[in-house]
């Protein structure tokens, strides 16, 4: 059994005293002890500049859901092609197919209920995120001009297994007929 100083050390790690704990007496330290993992730390709230700085580019959790059903599937691929237009997520230089997984809000996603606008700040976001939308097409024109076959699946598309199942197959038949294409 611990003794009082090491749970009381262990308390105010979680921001909690001892005096104001519900555990204050000795009996209870022997039936309690393993609860502490319970209890949830204190911390400051976020500002929206440290959320949003917290954003991150790339290995995404729908790109991620992604990558692992393509794995899953069979299918090999390259990451954050730099050489390419846009950056694509994921490539497929053989087939020339180059997919990108677009987040629902910061895209733009039209009809998406993730892709409503900010109430604070609009005459911020509304350039910025018309700006993504219009760099996503410019991209995409310039990658099909290249002669790559341009995908693009949503956030809210990687949620749901069965379209990301159906997205999957789709793909592992265009890589397979492209790829004969091209090996000639």
């Amino acid at each position: 059994m611990q003794n009082h100083d090491s749970i009381a050390g262990g308390l105010a790690h979680y921001g909690v005293s001892w005096a104001t704990h519900p555990i204050q007496r000795e009996h209870d330290l022997s039936i309690r002890v393993g609860e502490f993992h319970r209890l949830k730390a204190v911390r400051p709230p976020l500002s929206r500049s440290e959320v949003m700085a917290r954003v991150k580019g790339r290995d995404t959790r729908p790109e991620l859901r992604v990558r692992r059903a393509l794995h899953l599937a069979g299918l090999r691929y390259r990451l954050q092609a730099r050489e390419l237009t846009g950056r694509p997520d994921i490539v497929f230089r053989r087939a020339r197919i180059a997919i990108f997984v677009h987040g629902c809000f910061w895209h733009r996603h039209s009809g998406c209920e993730h892709a409503r606008m900010p109430k604070s700040r609009p005459e911020f976001w509304e350039p910025k995120l018309s700006a993504n939308k219009e760099r996503d097409e410019r991209n995409r024109k310039q990658l099909e001009a290249e002669g790559w076959i341009v995908i693009t699946i949503w956030e809210c598309e990687t949620r749901d297994s069965a379209a990301l199942q159906e997205f999957v197959n789709r793909i592992q038949k265009l890589v397979r007929s492209q790829a004969l294409l091209y090996s000639r």
